[in-house]
């Protein structure tokens, strides 16, 4: 059993120890069209207690003059840029202090450029790539003075064809998703990843990787399903409930709005009966009976014709 206190996952096994430089080094040469070949230059700088929805960041690092974070999604979330901010200013942080950068100083201080990618591995239908920006979230986007993009890369089986030819690691990740879901189709969500499993490393599919952390791989597919699934039915019940209380507001208010609708025709027809027991009683003239109710003296009479029946 996995006993920590906070859960990661297959992607971040692949791409984000020190044993898997080399994984991690292969995607960075296929996103930047690079052949850099030696990954000891590769410096892992991950915040360990920096946790989203449950997990452990996935993969950040400090290559040359970059500084990149990576994130597997699962389900498409337009909101990671804001998680990046924050990320971002703690790897800044944590950056500055290492390198013991004095920022208060009148001399412009270099910084590794900030590069963040999110990889999909959704079932909901999405580009091959798009940018999903934080200022999408400002109400006054074109009066913001700070922009974090996120690019969004589509990793499912099928997609972004060129890239997973580029890095096998992520290509055969990509695979044994896939593998997974079609036997999830006619098995048991347990029985389908174990027999994907089994499938891959008889195919020399990530072999070497699932030989070694067979038991763990299965656990972690097996937890994200199940959270994923528990998510999903909380999203379907919230949005009933939200229904049926839109539903029960609306009908409220329906039934204040007619209230008031129907004061304010009682509080019209008591006016108008003054007015024209007034008229009648020859203390006002028409056209003066009218000029208070606010209208011509046409409506005035049809509205008194009108209480008369």
């Amino acid at each position: 059993m996995i006993n920590r206190n906070y859960k990661d996952n297959v992607f971040r096994m692949l791409f984000g120890s020190a044993e898997t430089k080399e994984n991690a080094l292969e995607l960075y040469n296929a996103i930047a069209e690079t052949s850099y070949t030696d990954p000891s230059e590769l410096e892992l700088n991950m915040i360990e207690n920096a946790v989203y929805m449950g997990y452990k960041n996935d993969v950040s690092f400090i290559f040359r003059d970059e500084m990149h974070l990576w994130e597997e999604q699962s389900t498409y979330n337009p909101n990671m840029p804001v998680r990046g901010l924050t990320y971002f200013s703690r790897l800044y942080s944590k950056y500055l202090t290492q390198q013991h950068i004095n920022i208060f100083t009148t001399a412009q201080k270099k910084l590794p450029t900030p590069r963040y990618f999110v990889f999909y591995l959704g079932t909901d239908e999405q580009p091959e790539s798009s940018v999903l920006r934080l200022t999408d979230a400002f109400d006054n986007p074109e009066l913001a003075d700070v922009e974090v993009k996120a690019t969004m890369l589509n990793i499912n089986y099928g997609h972004n064809r060129e890239l997973l030819e580029k890095c096998k690691t992520l290509k055969e990740y990509s695979e044994l998703i896939q593998i997974v879901r079609n036997n999830e189709k006619t098995m048991y969500i347990e029985d389908a990843i174990d027999a994907a499993v089994n499938e891959c490393i008889d195919r020399g599919i990530l072999r070497g990787f699932l030989k070694l952390h067979k038991a763990e791989v299965k656990e972690m597919f097996a937890l994200e399903y199940h959270e994923e699934l528990t998510r999903r039915d909380l999203r379907e019940q919230a949005i009933k409930e939200g229904l049926a209380e839109g539903r029960e507001k609306g009908l409220a208010e329906g039934r204040e709005k007619g209230l008031a609708e129907g004061r304010e025709k009682g509080r019209a027809e008591g006016v108008f009966e003054t007015l024209d027991s007034l008229v009648k009683d020859g203390i006002l003239t028409v056209e003066a009976a009218a000029e208070r109710a606010g209208v011509t003296e046409a409506v005035f009479l049809e509205k008194c014709q009108h209480l008369d029946k």
